[in-house]
């Protein structure tokens, strides 16, 4: 478990464990990774800086941009995308016909109505549609909760690249975290991300590695 103050220092920290405890895994396109048995990372002010490490390759522009894709949707062609997942979720009720379903306002509802709710929680995982999915959904799960007057936030990757992806991952979606607390008008609380396959790729970003631990 890595408990830490800002997005930005866990990147690091996540990254430094998987380089030094993880073993070697080749994945089904013939990539070699090291991953470790899970992660979970909390983050008790997710909105303190540095948000985005310095040594990170990716900048606090296409951080921001990541964040905005979610919340508001891209034009890009992509066999899915997190923002129709969360606010247009599709699905079929005794026929052909297609039916859309906005996960984050019932979240909203629910914990307006249910302050107390432990079902505030959005799936992104649909199985008729992605279990052949060549490029399927990582994110599978995302839970709000009220704790302490705060809008806290609990996610869950199937699967998470945390060198290349879970700095803009967790940038996303606090920011997603702070939409849904607004909307109740309650402050940010802690935001905990799990992975249950964290890895990093060590020979397509090995340069990145070890920017981010610290390698010489």
């Amino acid at each position: 478990m890595i408990h830490t103050y800002c997005i930005g220092k866990a990147h690091e920290l996540i990254v430094k464990e998987i380089y030094s405890k993880g073993y070697e895994r080749i994945t089904t396109k013939g990539e070699k990774t090291l991953e470790i048995d899970g992660s979970c990372i909390v983050i008790d002010n997710p909105f303190t800086e540095p948000m985005v490490s310095d040594k990170a390759a990716f900048g606090r522009m296409f951080a921001e941009q990541y964040a905005d894709q979610i919340l508001h949707g891209t034009k890009a062609d992509f066999d899915y995308t997190y923002h129709n997942l969360l606010f247009r979720y599709e699905y079929d009720l005794n026929g052909p016909a297609c039916n859309i379903f906005n996960q984050v306002e019932y979240v909203i509802n629910e914990l307006r109505e249910h302050p107390t709710s432990r079902q505030a929680v959005m799936s992104l995982w649909n199985p008729p549609v992605h279990f052949d999915m060549e490029n399927c959904p990582c994110l599978n799960h995302v839970q709000c909760v009220i704790i302490n007057g705060k809008l806290c936030m609990n996610v869950t990757f199937r699967s998470n690249d945390m060198c290349a992806a879970f700095g803009q991952n967790a940038f996303g979606l606090v920011h997603l975290q702070k939409y849904i607390a607004d909307a109740l008008e309650l402050p940010v609380g802690r935001y905990q991300h799990i992975s249950l396959i964290p890895h990093i790729y060590i020979i397509r970003d090995k340069n990145d590695i070890e920017r981010l631990v610290g390698v010489d």
